[in-house]
């Protein structure tokens, strides 16, 4: 099994509108992609002094990639959630998406999928700030493309 084919597993599950399990495939590949990046023994941003832990080295990935999978801001992407003002989209991806779908094997109740939208010929990524929060599908390719074009995952998609 490889990254390459975990995308391309999860591409044929969103096109039989399987798209919860299309997304659970595409956070296993952020999370191996992630520690390709930040190998065990990196040393923790949070905790000085110790090595990065895999929820660490996660939202550390999607960190760098937020331009790429939200079409826009690079840095401080944060929502009001869970009674909270701003939490980071990467806690969001990782604890409350990526480990209830892991652990749980289910969607939490306080986020669902919008659909892309399109207007004027533009494709257009909703995000409802509301309870529960509006989580934009197109961000699930997006995080499937930054695992594609990491550097790190180079050698699994030659050019042709």
């Amino acid at each position: 099994m490889s990254i390459a084919t975990l995308l391309e597993d999860a591409g044929g599950l969103w096109k039989v509108n399987r798209k919860i399990g299309a997304f659970v495939l595409v956070l296993v590949t952020v999370a191996a992609t992630s520690r390709k990046r930040y190998p065990h023994g990196t040393p923790s941003h949070k905790f000085p002094g110790k090595p990065m832990r895999d929820g660490e080295a996660f939202q550390q990935f999607v960190r760098d990639e937020m331009g790429t999978i939200t079409g826009g801001p690079k840095y401080g992407v944060a929502f009001p959630f869970g009674g909270k003002d701003k939490v980071p989209l990467e806690e969001i991806l990782y604890t409350h998406l990526r480990c209830q779908l892991v652990h749980e094997a289910a969607m939490p109740s306080t986020i669902y999928f919008t659909p892309t939208e399109f207007k004027d010929g533009c494709k257009l990524n909703v995000l409802k700030l509301t309870t529960p929060l509006g989580f934009p599908e197109g961000w699930i390719d997006s995080l499937a493309r930054a695992v594609r074009f990491a550097p790190e995952n180079a050698s699994e998609f030659p050019t042709p």
